[in-house]
């Protein structure tokens, strides 16, 4: 048994974004909007400028050249540049003071993301004649995986082909909640984190290399990787849910693409089945019978019975052409009081497919008999 979640793609995600530092020896530091050359460079999509890619750029300000040349206060600065004048004093006294830039970097590998959906309850047949709706599934034991609101994360190495990717290794493969993400990258910290998230981070120039750049797919992974070493149950990896490695990818009739994780625990559902009725027949067999005798075994005190005598449930058996049949178990039949009636009785009728009457007997027996005619 599967749980099929329909998908749909969202974006691709680098797996990890990484800080690199650059430290220009003409110690100047470019990172304006308007800079045809920024330290950093740009970076290019289809061949578009992509805002705030060209990071941001720290410089040693006037107090810390103070405080690090008289020995005050030692300000940190996030690629620790040496802010003592007497380091370089020809170049802090020409206005080049020491600085930096700060750029955004790419993984090689990126992951396609897509959203899932809740399982759409109604599934047509290829020739459209048949339909099958879930009307409910009844509590089990085990409850299904609650991931129809989670987001399916599948790496896309570079060359691959799309079989390629969906016959990858599942081990790789995430599941998160969408509250992990950044859709538009301007937060930090989060999977997705980009350009403008990083340019604009609160004093990034005081802060430690790397930093705004946590919570990636590589992170995720590695804390994962380390549960696992210590024997606990990874918390983002697909492979948290039994037999998730062997989760599939689905197209149900040529439906939109569903993600199929497999399940072990059993599952009772309600289901309502649909067919066209505009070329189906409905074909009722029947035949002539005759009740071939009956006999009467101890009165125990199957309509129209005489007073006091209990009405009886109808049977029905099914029986091939000229085939014959003993009622077994009997009859029972009950009277209501203790008296002893010998004009006590009761009607028994043998009806055909149609219930239409074939013959009826007025006796009060224990055990019925009858015999079933050629079938047409």
């Amino acid at each position: 048994m599967v749980a099929s979640y329909p998908m749909q793609y969202l974006a691709s995600f680098n797996f990890k974004p990484v800080e690199v530092v650059v430290r220009p020896s003409s110690r100047q530091c470019n990172a304006g909007d308007y800079e045809s050359s920024p330290t950093c460079g740009w970076y290019y999509v289809d061949g578009q400028q992509i805002p705030s890619s060209q990071g941001f750029t720290c410089q040693c300000s006037t107090s810390q050249i103070f405080d690090a040349t008289l020995g005050g206060s030692n300000e940190r600065t996030r690629a620790n540049l040496d802010c003592d004048f007497w380091s370089n004093p020809l170049d802090i006294l020409t206005g080049r003071t020491p600085c930096s830039a700060h750029c955004l970097d790419f993984d090689p590998l990126w992951y396609s993301v897509l959203t899932l959906s809740p399982s759409v309850p109604l599934a047509l047949s290829s020739s459209r004649l048949v339909s099958a709706k879930l009307l409910g599934d009844l509590a089990t034991y085990t409850q299904l995986p609650a991931i129809s609101n989670m987001v399916l994360l599948v790496p896309r190495p570079s060359g691959w082909s799309p079989d390629q990717i969906l016959a990858g290794d599942r081990s790789q493969w995430l599941l998160l909640e969408s509250s992990q993400f950044s859709m538009d990258g301007s937060q930090c910290d989060k999977v997705g984190t980009s350009f403008s998230a990083f340019r604009y981070q609160v004093d990034g120039c005081a802060r430690a290399p790397q930093t705004c750049l946590g919570g990636q797919i590589k992170d995720l992974m590695a804390a994962d990787a380390l549960r696992i070493s210590r024997g606990r149950v990874p918390l983002n990896l697909l492979t948290r849910y039994t037999y998730g490695a062997n989760s599939t990818f689905r197209s149900f009739n040529g439906g939109p693409l569903s993600f199929a994780l497999p399940v072990t625990s059993q599952s009772t559902s309600l289901l309502l089945l649909s067919v066209s009725a505009d070329a189906v027949r409905l074909v009722t067999n029947s035949a002539p019978g005759a009740i071939t005798g009956t006999l009467m075994c101890t009165f125990n005190s199957v309509g129209n019975c005489s007073h006091a005598v209990r009405s009886v449930e109808a049977r029905s058996v099914a029986l091939a052409g000229g085939a014959s049949l003993s009622l077994a178990p009997p009859l029972d039949i009950y009277v209501e009081d203790q008296a002893a009636d010998p004009q006590r009785h009761c009607w028994l009728y043998l009806y055909n497919s149609q219930v239409g009457a074939q013959q009826h007997l007025q006796h009060l027996q224990h055990l019925v008999g009858w015999q079933a005619k050629q079938t047409h």
